[in-house]
């Protein structure tokens, strides 16, 4: 019975915690702020849209990265509207960047210092990952992020309005969505 009250007691004082928004801003070995989450958010699940964007780890890109062969976004929450019979959604999208150049210019923006413990909201925010095909492998970078783990308003903005060309989407959630392996091992280099 006493066990029960404390385990009780213990998820209450957590669940406060996590009302009154006191996390601390995470920091790296350096004070530099740590990323709120490094995978997509929502998660891709897609065999075909994994094959773009596959779920390595994504670094901060720390310099101009030359050459490069296609740059692809891909998303797990896009909305395109629904008839109720021929698409339903959300639908997964392999996006490629057709002029990257000022997006990664804003991603090789230096990560900020963590805030002190208690000052950053409670939240999670997307990493906004791009991934940089260099000699056919894709090498995942996210965002530089602010003080409090979140991407900087400079890459959010240089993410939201790249050009994006459409390669591929999924509604996966179309009654008859079953998951299928795509027809080629990697996507084109070209």
């Amino acid at each position: 019975m006493r066990a029960r009250r404390a385990s009780a007691a213990v998820l209450a004082v957590l669940a406060a915690l996590a009302l009154t928004a006191c996390f601390p801003a995470r920091p790296d070995d350096e004070g530099r702020a740590i990323p709120d989450a490094l995978t997509p958010l929502p998660e891709l699940t897609d065999p075909q849209i994994v094959q773009y964007c596959p779920g390595y780890v994504p670094r901060h890109l720390d310099g101009p990265v030359a050459p490069i062969d296609p740059v692809y976004v891909c998303r797990a929450d896009v909305r395109i509207a629904s008839d109720g019979a021929t698409t339903f959604g959300p639908w997964q999208v392999v996006y490629r960047l057709p002029h990257p150049d000022r997006l990664l210019a804003a991603y090789t923006a230096p990560d900020a210092p963590a805030r002190a413990p208690g000052s950053c909201g409670a939240r999670i925010a997307d990493a906004l990952i791009v991934w940089v095909y260099r000699a056919g492998s894709p090498l995942p970078y996210r965002a530089p992020v602010d003080a409090c783990g979140a991407p900087t308003e400079a890459a959010a903005r240089a993410y939201r309005t790249a050009d994006r060309d459409a390669v591929i989407g999924v509604d996966t959630g179309a009654p008859t969505y079953r998951p299928t392996l795509p027809p080629s091992p990697r996507p084109s280099s070209r």
